[in-house]
């Protein structure tokens, strides 16, 4: 179990190299896990409502975000 959000997690994306993946919640926050031990990597904050939809791009270095809103974002993930 990845626990971090603050309120139930609503997506997620597995990164192309299958070593981390995204999780997006009703908290509005992203979160980035390593699979081999489930630690979390990184939080990206920035959408005001909830996170609906995640997707890497093929070559793994953007995460695009979605929110209830309908705001789109990309991330550069660490």
């Amino acid at each position: 179990a990845l626990r971090g959000h603050q309120h139930a997690v609503r997506c997620v994306a597995i990164h192309p190299d299958g070593q981390t993946v995204a999780s997006g919640s009703v908290d509005g926050e992203i979160r980035l896990w390593r699979t081999l031990d489930g630690s979390l990597c990184q939080v990206l904050s920035g959408h005001g409502s909830s996170v609906l939809s995640l997707a890497f791009s093929h070559d793994g270095a953007l995460l695009a975000s979605g929110d209830g809103d309908g705001r789109i974002a990309l991330w550069q993930p660490a």
